[in-house]
């Protein structure tokens, strides 16, 4: 009786230590100022995606600017997410989530620590931790006493994601505050073009976005690769313009593309690929849900 007694407080105990590193690395997340260089690896199935970022957090305020393989910058302030166009920041038509705010989320709600480690990452004392949510398994590394996270690998069934920092620095509150003081932030929300653009951005790979203007008529031109690894161009632009959809799907068509326009929210888009017309409207519909 006395052995099991002693196991059973031995547990609890261990049980309360597990929790306690779990509110201390929230808490700590919350109140880090750094800033730093991290690569990010996405797996899905057979497909792997690689980014190089530099970061600028204040707790979870936020500037992320994606270096390579194409350029974009965002950031998350005040709980909105903002698109960096040079010294402005415009709210986002859509929300952009940090997989380490993510994983700072999940296990502050439901958590269990499955088991801890002592490791040494980049040379720093760190600690290695595995934790299961019911969202996904988490293989975090956060360096000590600081608990700022240097790895972490999150574990899905549809894939996972990998971020890796490579340099690390603590800077001062009053750095952040600086670079943000020089940004001007507009909250004014974006329009249905802007949306429609930024739908077919999200689902595209190798993506190219250019604005034209002919007579008058602003024209978004967005050209990527598909998940298929099939060219799309797309042509966004109001309803109501004097162009003509049907005109624009004849000349691709003429040229051999498989072409399509649809219009909601008074945008119109004309798509042309080399995809088939089926695999074509499955596509948008999933850019379009």
């Amino acid at each position: 009786m006395k052995k099991l007694l002693s196991l059973s407080i031995l547990l609890l105990l261990a049980s309360f230590a597990f929790s306690s590193l779990i509110d201390d690395i929230v808490s700590s997340y919350a109140s880090q100022v750094i800033e730093g260089h991290r690569v990010v690896v996405e797996q899905d199935g057979s497909t792997t995606k690689i980014r190089y970022e530099n970061i600028l957090r204040n707790g979870y305020n936020e500037i992320v600017k994606i270096v390579a393989p194409q350029r974009f910058e965002w950031s998350h302030i005040g709980k909105k997410t903002y698109i960096v166009f040079g010294n402005e920041m415009k709210l986002s038509p859509a929300t952009i989530v940090d997989a380490e705010q993510s994983f700072i989320k999940d296990i502050s709600i439901a958590s269990t620590i499955v088991s801890t480690s002592t490791t040494y990452y980049h040379g720093m004392k760190s600690c290695k931790l595995v934790i299961k949510t019911p969202n996904a398994t988490y293989i975090a590394v956060v360096l000590e006493p600081s608990l700022i996270i240097g790895y972490l690998k999150i574990e899905r069934k549809k894939g996972s994601i990998t971020i890796d920092y490579d340099r690390i620095n603590v800077v001062p509150l009053s750095y952040f505050n600086a670079v943000i003081g020089r940004f001007k932030i507009i909250e004014k929300p974006p329009s249905p073009m802007e949306i429609y653009v930024w739908k077919l951005v999200s689902k595209l790979d190798n993506v190219n976005v250019t604005s034209i203007s002919i007579n008058n008529i602003s024209i978004a031109i967005v050209s990527g690769k598909t998940e298929f690894n099939k060219r799309i161009v797309a042509y966004v632009f109001q309803s109501g313009d004097n162009i003509s959809t049907g005109d624009l799907v004849a000349q691709f068509k003429l040229k051999g593309f498989t072409a399509l326009t649809i219009e909601r929210d008074d945008v119109n888009v004309v798509l042309a690929t080399k995809m088939k017309m089926k695999q074509l409207k499955e596509w948008v519909n999933t850019v379009f849900k």
